[in-house]
């Protein structure tokens, strides 16, 4: 590797070094706590050259934090993000954090990279990453195809309620502010969001004194960016939907320019909300995953036997599924195996298909054993109705066994197994899924 020193960059810099930082974070480099450190090649009397930067933040609430790493393709494994990392842990160490948290991102149009980047941070000694936050990039033309756009118009009623930060009346704002850090996340205050942000896109929605809904957009590189969605409770729902649908309407008529719609689904639920909307658009999906490094071996936790081997598999069996154009979601929780979920129905997203891997240490090869299960509430089918669906696709062999989970017989457990070897064919994973999936969601519309 030639010669890299890493030096800390002067906030009056910042402006210029943005395309070497993530772009969700680039919010995150007006706070004070910020610092952002570069990898500089020694060009000797040639001029220098930035390869990489790391951002960090010693956050008084949530610890140390790491929300970007990036070192450009041509320098990229000569050693210069190890390079960075160990330069963001002294910093850490200087601040005597017990640990440091991470996050990193993975497109789902670039199959491996998840595999990559994952072992890579496996090498730096951070531990398994978990799924935090999910990325869509939507073309502007394509909302015309989504179920959103298909919505009636919010009414009057509701764009009265329809208030901008700015215009919030004091009591209301101190409310918010209140629970600002609490019950709302505080990383999807406009104060957080990046970019430039757009007051007429930015909307609360205010019923009983309370900020009950809102949206957070900006203009980031280009493209109109919702940063934020939150919505108050189920019962609040209606509010929110109408909120999501004014702003598309006032992108579309004032705001031409935009070509592109990228949105933060920073929660499950989030998620949830944002595919059914966009249910029908082109989507491309980038996740969002966060990862630990304990600078004390008392803050260190241990993995069960097989969960790396487990979570790559998965990892890739993930993107074969999403290039196959099916939705999935990996949950990752430190302690336990991870989980896969598919949807039997895009739409409505609900029941889910819980898939597992069950590993055989003792065996030599270490074989895995795929499961997957749904549960289907068939309260209202007959027993016999139920037979005449479940037996031939059981004798199909896409469904390994059925059984009822309570004695009153109201909820339908499906399951299968597979046993794979430990190379994997994803082709042959993909398809044991989408065989099971299928069987599943024919039975369910059969008992409607």
């Amino acid at each position: 590797m030639e010669h890299i020193s890493v030096n800390m960059a002067g906030k009056e810099s910042y402006g210029e070094l943005l395309p070497l930082v993530a772009p969700e974070a680039r919010g995150m480099l007006a706070s004070d706590e910020a610092e952002l450190l570069l990898a500089v090649k020694d060009a000797g009397e040639e001029q220098e050259e930035v390869c990489g930067a790391v951002l960090f933040c010693n956050d008084p609430e949530q610890g140390f934090l790491i929300p970007s790493i990036y070192v450009k393709k041509e320098y990229r494994r000569q050693g210069i993000g190890a390079l960075l990392l160990t330069a963001a842990q002294q910093q850490a160490q200087a601040c005597k954090a017990g640990g440091i948290t991470l996050t990193y991102e993975v497109s789902d149009a670039e199959p491996g990279e998840a595999e990559e980047r994952t072992r890579f941070f496996l090498q730096n000694g951070y531990g398994m990453p978990s799924e935090e936050t999910m990325l869509m990039t939507i073309p502007m033309e394509s909302l015309a195809d989504s179920y959103v756009a298909g919505l009636p118009d919010p009414g009057q009623e509701h764009i009265k309620k329809m208030k901008s930060f700015d215009e919030l009346p004091f009591l209301v704002g101190k409310d918010y502010h209140e629970r600002l850090g609490n019950e709302i996340p505080k990383i999807l205050d406009r104060a957080f969001a990046p970019g430039v942000v757009i007051p007429e896109l930015t909307l609360a929605y205010v019923q009983k004194h309370q900020v009950v809904a809102f949206v957070v957009c900006s203009e980031v590189d280009g493209a109109l960016h919702l940063h934020a969605a939150y919505v108050q409770s189920q019962t609040h729902a209606k509010a929110l939907i109408s909120l999501v649908k004014q702003i598309f309407q006032i992108a579309q008529e004032k705001y031409p320019q935009y070509r592109v719609l990228t949105i933060t689904a920073a929660t499950y639920q989030g998620r949830l909300l944002a595919e059914k909307l966009l249910y029908g658009a082109k989507i491309q999906r980038t996740i969002v995953y966060t990862c630990f490094k304990a600078l004390y071996a008392e803050q260190a936790f241990l993995e069960p036997t097989g969960f790396g081997e487990a979570l790559v598999r998965f990892q890739t069996v993930t993107e074969y599924l999403s290039n196959a154009g099916k939705i999935s979601y990996l949950y990752v929780v430190p302690g336990d195996l991870p989980v896969t979920k598919l949807p039997l129905d895009e739409e409505e997203q609900l029941p889910m298909a819980v898939v597992r891997y069950v590993m055989d240490v003792d065996a030599q090869e270490i074989p895995f054993y795929l499961f997957a299960d749904v549960e289907l509430p068939v309260k209202e089918t007959p027993v016999e109705k139920l037979r005449e669906l479940v037996n031939p696709v059981c004798d199909a062999g896409k469904i390994s066994r059925a059984y009822w989970k309570d004695e009153e017989e109201t909820v339908l457990v499906l399951e299968a197994e597979r046993r794979e070897e430990l190379a994997l064919v994803p082709e042959e994973t993909v398809a044991f899924l989408v065989d099971f999936v299928s069987a599943a969601r024919e039975i369910v519309e059969a008992c409607r």
